[in-house]
């Protein structure tokens, strides 16, 4: 009896045993599976700059020593890059010397390569920034490769430069018999795309002579210029549902850049509604290589909020507050945007607050981004702004080394003005090239704070006839 209990306990162990393992087993293929329907695609954009010579290359021969100002009149070798692809692009533009028997050396040769329309002293070759990648460049016999300019292209966007090269006024007999060879080469780099503000426009309206602000090109010019008294900048292009007016102002079309009015007060009478304009971007708003004429015409503009406006891609900064703010009362505006790539300032304050009124007051204050560094053009830059007082702020990096043209760029400045005051000792004036009437119509009432006594004798040798003082000499405020 014993052994027979011990074989049913046996049994009944190996069944359940049995059981356990059955179950294990049957529970370790219980699996589900969940596959993605849709499908993860790269696809490869392209990257394509066109190159095209409008002009002939520069052949000189019988070349000699001649000023900036007599190279001006030589015919500059043109070209045209256009990004013809999906991808937008950095480009550099490069000059590259060539090994050739009897080269002329590097600090004889002066060259000025600039987008179309500007002209600048140039430097010598030997003062322009190294082009560290070579790699790219396919030329037998390159000597040395040098950076001349960079920029940005969108898609289907394009820029004309114009390249003059020309023999230094300064160099001596040891080059007569001797020649340099040089070519222009683009390098371009693919770079995310950037959403910016449309390039200016122009327009047929009478008013503003041919062009028109892009905020409010084809919204009824007339009507929005003369009320709008503020705009502001903004980090979002979400439209609030209880606007008067909205509109897209982005390059692309995409909505990217809105545009939107408000009420702001009455303009005068108690008719006239005045109008606030934002521009909105998320992340805030890039300005266009070409920010010309941004706030044209704006005769109501008293305030301008710019803490959210990237101009570090603008190159033209033209006529950008040209005749703003023609209103009764005072305006301060307060500038730090990032200029630091900026090739040319015409007009771009002319006229502002130029109103026959005593109560008018004109205060531009330039902030630590305010870089002039790279200007080559400041013609009537403050010309006619003000009646009464103007109050002009520069701060230490508003420079005119690289000026070429500052022809009329205080012209009538305050022209009704008994003691206008101008604190330029931020800047020197030995490189302008083109200065008439610089201070036209100044007055003997007029003072003037500059740095040293060569910068004294510079501006009284053009005619100026106000006051001088001298801060190398004595204390200035």
């Amino acid at each position: 009896m014993r052994s027979k209990k011990y074989r049913v306990t046996l049994i009944i162990l190996g069944i359940l045993l049995v059981a356990t393992i059955s179950i294990g087993i049957s529970y370790s293929y219980w699996k589900k599976t969940h596959q993605q329907i849709s499908r993860n695609e790269i696809k490869s954009g392209c990257l394509e700059i066109k190159f095209e010579e409008l002009t002939n290359s520069i052949s000189l021969t019988n070349s000699y020593p001649m000023t900036a100002e007599n190279a001006e009149n030589l015919t500059p070798y043109r070209f045209k890059i256009t990004n013809i692809c999906t991808i937008a692009a950095k480009y550099h533009v490069t000059l590259n010397t060539l090994n050739i028997q009897k080269s002329i050396a590097n600090e004889n040769v002066r060259v000025s390569i600039l987008p179309y329309g500007l002209f600048s002293a140039g430097e010598t070759i030997n003062n322009l920034k190294i082009n560290p990648d070579t790699g790219s460049l396919n030329i037998s016999n390159l000597k040395e490769s040098y950076l001349v300019d960079s920029g940005y292209l969108g898609v289907n966007d394009d820029v004309t430069y114009d390249a003059y090269i020309w023999i230094d006024e300064n160099a001596g007999n040891e080059i007569m018999g001797q020649s340099f060879e040089a070519s222009i080469d683009v390098i371009s780099v693919a770079t995310p795309t950037l959403s910016t503000i449309r390039k200016a426009t122009t327009t047929t309206s009478p008013l503003i002579a041919g062009h028109s602000s892009v905020f409010v090109s084809g919204r009824g010019n007339v009507s929005l210029l003369n009320r709008i008294r503020s705009v502001e900048f903004v980090d979002s292009n979400i439209v609030p549902s209880n606007v008067l007016d909205s509109w897209d102002v982005s390059q692309a079309q995409d909505g990217s850049i809105m545009v939107w009015v408000e009420t702001n007060g009455t303009c005068g009478t108690a008719a006239c509604v005045a109008l606030k304009l934002y521009v909105g971007q998320e992340g805030g708003v890039i300005a266009n290589q070409d920010s010309s004429y941004l706030f044209y015409g704006f005769r109501l503009l008293d305030n301008v909020k710019l803490n959210y406006l990237d101009t570090s891609l603008a190159k033209n900064m033209n006529y950008m507050f040209y005749n703003a703010h023609r209103y009764e009362y005072g305006v301060r505006y307060s500038l730090n945007l990032n200029t630091s790539n900026v090739l040319t300032m015409e007009g771009m304050f002319h006229g502002v607050g130029n109103i026959m009124s005593f109560y008018n007051s004109v205060t531009l204050s330039f902030g630590e981004n305010f870089d002039t560094s790279k200007v080559v053009n400041m013609k009537s830059m403050f010309s006619e702004i003000g009646r009464f007082k103007v109050n002009l702020n520069f701060n230490d990096k508003f420079t005119l080394k690289k000026v070429y043209d500052a022809s009329y760029m205080f012209n009538n400045t305050a022209k009704s003005a008994d003691n206008l005051v101008l604190n330029l000792r931020t800047m020197t004036f030995n490189d302008i090239v083109k200065h008439k009437d610089m201070f036209g119509s100044s007055k003997t009432t007029t003072t003037i704070y500059v740095k040293d006594t060569q910068a004294a004798t510079w501006i009284r040798e053009r005619g100026y006839i106000g006051s001088i003082i001298d801060c190398s000499l004595i204390t200035c405020p």
